[in-house]
């Protein structure tokens, strides 16, 4: 009788543990719910990990003022480029998940955690894309080759002797540089310009390296001037800076290499503050000015809303695993 007792009294416990737990599960998901619908509650902060005057900077000043139309509230840039952007980074995957702190960067940001392995990135969740840029491949002007497929015949007959220049191990045109190289099967020497990509076309220009692999905006003057030229582009579509070259997909080598740019916050931020940032951002790059920023900027814009980018986000992670 008294075992019966017991067990009738431990199942009475388990019971309304489990309730309770029920309950508090709800009202956790209440009160994230109330929170949704009162966003934004307070200014919003974007952090930018470079300094004043970059690409990613310029873009987000350029955002601020339509985000700020959209959403009621200001929106404040803070860069913070210490130790390379890691400290934006660590910023950023540390904060509460409430969707007024908000992160802005390129693929670079997938590059900083095969550098740093406590980065985190199932910490940053994608809100949107606004640019999406490529590489362009490019040799010297006296180069002997003058399509894609001439300079892949050449480097086939010639396994080693090719030097491309690259922002060095880990940096995004190192990457652009293996993508071309994994596409064409290639064996070349990687030459790395620490400085990036003004460094690199300068190389390029003097003979110190045979091909460049990186943005078409810098290599443009030097284009201009004679001194290199280019077989093709990284991307699905043609460049709006040099729309007679063909993409490297149009000449049947597989090497496409996205330079895109975009928001994030934390991870577990509620999906309707997702949808409002999204729709506020997608407002805001809609926009005459922010569109005019593109125009003068020389950057292709590209919008994808949260669950896009997302998914997109994902699957460049998996790409740069596998690229080593």
């Amino acid at each position: 009788m008294i075992i019966d007792q017991l067990k009738s009294i431990n199942k009475n416990i388990l019971q309304g543990c489990f309730l309770s737990g029920l309950g508090i599960l709800a009202l956790a998901g209440a009160q994230q719910k109330a929170l949704a619908s009162e966003f934004p509650s307070r200014d919003i902060e974007v952090i930018v990990p470079n300094g004043p005057g970059g690409a990613n900077d310029l873009t987000v000043r350029s955002l601020e003022s339509g985000l700020e139309s959209a959403l009621g509230v200001n929106v404040i840039t803070v860069n913070q480029p210490a130790s390379g952007g890691i400290v934006a980074a660590v910023r950023l995957a540390e904060t509460d998940p409430s969707g007024h702190t908000l992160y802005f960067n390129s693929q670079s940001l997938i590059t900083l955690s095969k550098t740093n392995d406590f980065l985190d990135l199932e910490k940053f969740q994608p809100v949107a894309q606004v640019v999406q840029d490529a590489s362009a491949i490019a040799v010297n002007s006296n180069a002997p080759y003058n399509t894609l497929a001439e300079l892949i015949d050449y480097g086939h007959s010639h396994p080693g002797n090719l030097k491309i220049a690259t922002n060095g191990k880990n940096g995004l045109w190192h990457y652009s540089a293996l993508t071309f190289a994994k596409a064409a099967d290639l064996d070349l020497q990687y030459i790395p310009y620490s400085s990036g990509g003004a460094a690199m076309s300068r190389a390029l220009a003097s003979g110190e390296v045979d091909i460049s692999a990186n943005s078409p905006s810098e290599l443009k003057p030097l284009v201009e001037a004679g001194r290199i030229k280019l077989l093709a582009i990284q991307s699905d579509s043609r460049h709006a800076i040099f729309p007679e070259i063909p993409t490297a997909v149009e000449q049947g080598i597989d090497a496409e290499f996205p330079v895109w740019r975009g928001v994030f916050t934390a991870a577990g931020t509620d999906e309707d503050m997702l949808k409002e940032l999204s729709n506020s951002i997608k407002e805001t790059y809609d926009s005459k000015a922010f569109q005019t920023f593109l125009d003068n900027s020389g950057m292709p814009g590209r919008f994808k809303p949260y669950d896009e980018f997302t998914e997109f986000f994902e699957a460049q992670k998996n790409m740069y695993l596998e690229l080593q």
